[in-house]
């Protein structure tokens, strides 16, 4: 698939679910300080570390130690997450 076409879909797909997961967030009625916001904003970053790793080839070792930081700060506080109000059927 032509790299240009593969960007600008990335990009539309991931501003669309950024935009989606803060309003999704900043309606909710937990706490709102920034230790909820970490787990979202650390699998976004884990994201685009991922697509230009695959996207320009150059995956190393730091790559992968930057996104296992991130899994695990993301993991960690997960704690600090509202509870959801939805009902699941």
């Amino acid at each position: 698939m032509n790299p240009v076409i593969l960007i600008c879909i990335y990009i539309v797909i991931l501003s669309i679910s950024i935009v989606y997961v803060f309003q999704k967030r900043k309606k909710s009625k937990g706490e709102r300080d920034i230790k909820s916001f970490i787990t979202p904003i650390s699998f976004f970053v884990i994201s685009i570390l991922a697509f230009f790793s695959a996207l320009t080839g150059k995956g190393g070792i730091g790559i992968w130690l930057s996104v296992t930081a991130l899994l695990l700060i993301g993991a960690f506080f997960t704690k600090y997450l509202p509870l959801s109000s939805e009902k699941s059927s």
